[in-house]
């Protein structure tokens, strides 16, 4: 009977220890800050994409005041050159 009930409580030792890794791992990785990319309108688009073969990022697409060069940069790749 005593090694029933060791057993029982090493069982229910692995299950609480299991649990808690299941806790702690589940707020770790919900604490983790996902980078979202913001989405941009077809118009944005198409200004970051010609800003782009114009060679403007930096002049004439901040005048218009659409879209930004960063946020070019970061959802579709274009405009990420130097100043």
């Amino acid at each position: 009977m005593v090694e029933k009930k060791f057993i029982f409580e090493i069982i229910f030792a692995i299950f609480l220890i299991s649990l808690l890794l299941f806790v702690y791992t589940h707020y770790y990785l919900n604490s983790i800050k996902k980078e979202e990319k913001p989405e941009l309108s077809k118009i944005q688009i198409v200004a970051c994409y010609a800003a782009e073969k114009g060679n403007t990022c930096f002049t004439k697409l901040p005048e218009l005041e659409l879209v930004s060069p960063e946020t070019c940069c970061k959802v579709l790749d274009v405009c990420c050159g130097i100043k």
